[in-house]
């Protein structure tokens, strides 16, 4: 694991040739979720007034280094922009509707821009970052500066960026910047899945491809269990691939995926046990459990008694398959203990009675696939219990047939 820079905001702009050009310019910049907010951008307001506003687009980054944006759009947090006759440049910088998503919490824009750069040959992307502003920068103020108002020290009106950012936590959850959630503008949304500590039990098939999911998204802590190691057999259900070199080495599982994960992410804890009843109370202090073990396992009664006993939210998972006709067919089964339902409420099939993990799947026939999708329906259903996903009824138990290719809820 790389350490990580004491301000990362400064690293990012001292490894960027275009923002460090604009801050030595004198241009206000700061870096924020990673998007570009340049302020004190001096233009004339509906009545005739100068007010100082605030550019924000997307940053295209390749770790600490910007690469050329990719976005011809700019934001802007201020009124609109007019000219010196006072008649609105909402045609000239051809104004679209209210950006629908924030940054940092609380902070809004108030108007999209759109302009691009006109070369001999016609529109073409912008170079770097700094052409950028300057473009949108010289329609913005030109007005201003056709009147002779001195910008520098506009009582009232001045708006710094230290004033629109609210207070963040200085954790950070990943190696590097996640720079997809402002380009889609759902910072907001992502920031929903901010959790301080979830568990996975059981590092196998389905339980490596949660952490697959669940390592991109902003929990502090992701704690592994499982006793087991790496052989042959098991790393064909895996995601990713694992080399002969890696195999040689017989690593338990949490380990080699807590060394691949924490590539991306700063939170991964291995734990190199079976959860039993002398270690089960290590699950109370987490905030979110996701149960990928076997569904014969003897202690699974234990845990999920545990959990609800505490009022622990968790997800059970579990595969049960069989051979017909040469062909395999089978059923992927979740279950969400989310909230105040009780266990005593579910089918006796929610909580492994569906055949799981019987004699074919044991004997290591390989459905990666399947593992895959126990894991995805597993991690939709958690992020809709934090408000990310949308659900308009109570998450129920689900069984999907493989062999219909239909999924329904056993309530």
């Amino acid at each position: 694991m790389s350490e990580l820079p004491i301000n990362l905001e400064a690293e990012i702009i001292k490894a960027s040739k275009d923002l460090s050009d604009l801050k030595r310019d004198g241009w206000s910049v700061r870096v924020v979720d990673c998007c570009l907010l340049v302020s004190n951008i001096p233009y004339l307001s509906e009545d005739g007034t100068c007010k100082m506003g605030t550019f924000g687009c997307s940053l295209n980054l390749a770790g600490y280094k910007t690469c050329p944006p990719s976005c011809h759009k700019m934001y802007w947090i201020g009124d609109c922009p007019h000219d010196a006759k006072q008649m609105s440049l909402k045609e000239e910088l051809v104004v679209g509707g209210v950006p629908e998503f924030n940054i940092a919490g609380d902070l809004h824009f108030d108007f999209a821009f759109s302009q691009k750069p006109i070369s001999e040959k016609g529109n073409r992307n912008y170079f770097d970052f700094k052409e950028k502003v300057e473009v949108y920068a010289d329609i913005v103020s030109q007005p201003v500066k056709e009147l002779g108002i001195e910008t520098k020290n506009v009582d009232g009106h001045s708006i710094e960026i230290a004033a629109l950012i609210p207070q963040k936590d200085s954790h950070r959850y990943f190696e590097y910047d996640d720079a997809n959630a402002i380009r889609a503008g759902i910072t907001s949304v992502g920031a929903k899945l901010r959790t301080e500590k979830i568990a996975i039990v059981g590092l196998g098939g389905t339980g490596s491809y949660i952490l697959d999911q669940v390592s991109k998204c902003q929990v502090k802590e992701i704690h592994l269990y499982d006793d087991d190691i790496v052989e042959n057999h098991n790393a064909f259900r895996m995601p990713g691939a694992m080399s002969f070199d890696e195999l040689l080495q017989i690593p338990h599982k949490v380990n080699y995926w807590a060394e691949v994960y924490g590539k991306v992410h700063r939170g991964i804890k291995p734990h190199a046990e079976a959860i039993t009843d002398s270690n089960v109370a290590s699950l109370m202090n987490m905030d979110f459990v996701f149960l990928a073990m076997d569904s014969n396992n003897e202690n699974k009664p234990l845990i999920v008694t545990e959990l609800e006993k505490c009022g622990k939210d968790f997800i059970d998972t579990g595969i049960g398959i069989d051979l017909e006709n040469d062909k395999i067919t089978g059923l992927i089964r979740t279950t969400p203990r989310i909230g105040d339902r009780s266990v005593e409420s579910l089918p006796k099939e929610c909580l492994g009675g569906i055949n799981d993990d019987n004699h074919l799947y044991g004997g290591n026939i390989q459905i990666c696939e399947l593992n895959a999708l126990n894991a995805i329906i597993a991690v939709i259903e958690w992020k809709k219990s934090k408000g990310f996903y949308d659900s308009l009824e109570e998450q129920e138990p689900s069984l999907f047939d493989v062999e219909t290719g239909t999924m329904v809820t056993t309530q």
